[in-house]
């Protein structure tokens, strides 16, 4: 028998709505406040939750983010009945969260067809833990695909290695973690994640092969399995990345932003744990959670501007219109520290981190790593530049200059030419070596008849070939 938990303020009502219910073969559960409805929640996990707006009690929205915020209940259909106090809440909570709101008085038929759609065959919760739902999952079929084992797992989601059977390959099935089940930004995030990645078309950006529900409102990405590290695994082990290096994962990750900008989209959290990096040192970004059209960004619940703080451009700090250079910012600060093995800016606040981006200049990166090309260092110096006009406009531009850092020679491999004393009009006169062989060990001589310090090998093997040239230094 399926159980509903009913929250009533009014007495007489409450009595109608639960005798229907009854008489229709459900279970339910009566409280008349907030108070009693938590208390109730925890000793019993129902169905499905029918909530009366005629609550009398100014906690109701800190009851209801509850709901939404909290494994298991935000896993549980909600129905809403609305009186005649809380008309706007009611639309509110119909246009912004997509809930179901029924008025009074109730259309018995409509109400009870809602009732029994949402407690249809797959729509009753999960009796368990997030741990323990996760933990069930290794084993199971989705489609396809066979779930193996946990493999990661971030802020909302745990990833999962599994087996395509029909095409025989590994993938990635990245699901929804059960505590954010119901939350609504959670879940347009999830969705948001797998509809930009899969009209994205690069090497560099992770490929989505299915997006689909495996239990009620529970969410999967199968994507491409990626071998390797992510790049903050890849850093800690490196320490101090060779420039040859951080240029060529600078210059892919350059090369998959550009495809996702020329597309009109903004990743808006570039950072390493985003980025994987296999054995051939190819470079793949994953994460597109926070992606979004070039316009102005959102808060989340707790009023904190999303986003990494260590990575975060001054312009998505302070919620201004994003565009691509802040990811070129962001990229900027990744490359600083690949070559720098350490963040310009740092704190055990996420607020001081955000203002000093905001605020404080970048670091000299000469006097930490005094090796490095100038060239380097202007073009990191451009990538995070505070105001976005004056940065790079695009990740083209800032991939052409890149891409010519290949051509130079790693500044930690160049000696200083050694500077000869010279006396005037007098002619140095070092034990010059052969110039034609560089295992030669003679020592050359000064010709009688040219002026110094012209010089000629008399190197025994190549005496025929070198006593018909004459080489100036």
């Amino acid at each position: 028998m399926s159980t509903i938990q009913l929250i009533e303020s009014n007495e007489k009502q409450g009595h109608v709505v639960r005798s229907l219910l009854v008489d229709h073969g459900f279970q339910v559960f009566l409280s008349p406040d907030i108070d009693a409805a938590k208390k109730k929640l925890q000793a019993v996990v129902p169905h499905l939750l029918v909530i009366g707006l005629d609550i009398k009690d100014a906690r109701f929205f800190e009851f209801y983010h509850w709901l939404c915020n909290t494994f298991p209940w935000a896993r549980i259909p909600r129905v809403f009945i609305s009186g005649e106090k809380l008309v706007e809440i009611a639309r509110e909570l119909e246009i912004d969260e997509n809930e179901k709101i029924f008025s009074r008085p109730l259309d018995v038929a409509r109400f009870l067809a809602a009732v029994k759609n949402l407690l249809g065959p797959g729509s009753g919760v999960v009796q368990k833990t997030g741990e323990d739902y996760l933990a069930s999952l290794p084993g199971r079929k989705i489609g396809s695909i066979t779930v193996r084992e946990e493999i990661a797992r971030g802020g909302m989601g745990a990833v999962f290695l599994g087996y395509q059977e029909s095409l025989e390959r590994k993938v990635a099935v990245k699901l929804l973690l059960p505590d954010m089940v119901g939350d609504p930004y959670a879940a347009q995030r999830f969705r948001r994640e797998a509809a930009a990645a899969a009209r994205l078309k690069s090497p560099h950006i992770v490929q989505i092969f299915d997006f689909g529900e495996i239990d009620h409102n529970v969410f999967y990405i199968c994507m491409e399995y990626l071998e390797g590290d992510i790049l903050e695994v890849y850093r800690e082990k490196q320490g101090k990345v060779p420039l040859e290096k951080a240029v060529s994962i600078i210059s892919q990750v350059s090369a998959g932003l550009l495809a996702a900008h020329d597309a009109g989209l903004v990743h808006r959290d570039i950072k390493p744990s985003n980025l994987v990096i296999n054995a051939r040192d190819h470079v793949t970004i994953t994460d597109f959670g926070l992606v979004r059209g070039q316009v102005k960004i959102e808060l989340t619940r707790s009023d904190m501007i999303v986003g990494s703080p260590q990575y975060m451009s001054p312009e998505q700090a302070a919620g201004d219109r994003l565009d691509a250079r802040s990811d070129i910012y962001s990229l900027g600060i990744i490359f600083y520290r690949l070559v720098a093995g350490e963040l310009p800016f740092s704190g055990d606040n996420p607020i001081k981190i955000v203002l000093q981006h905001m605020k404080e200049p970048m670091p000299d990166l000469k006097k930490i790593v005094p090796s490095i090309p100038d060239r380097a260092v202007e073009i990191i110096e451009r990538m995070t530049r505070k105001k976005p006009a004056d940065r790079y406009d695009n990740c083209r531009e800032l991939l052409s200059d890149v891409d010519a850092l290949k051509n130079l020679p790693d500044a930690a491999e160049v000696r200083p030419v050694q500077q000869v004393e010279k006396k005037p009009g007098h002619s140095p006169t070092p034990p010059w070596r052969c110039l034609w062989s560089s295992r030669c060990s003679r020592l050359k001589k000064k010709s009688r008849h040219l002026p110094a310090p012209l010089w000629f090998c008399r190197c025994s093997k190549r005496r025929s070939r070198n006593r018909s040239r004459r080489s100036r230094y």
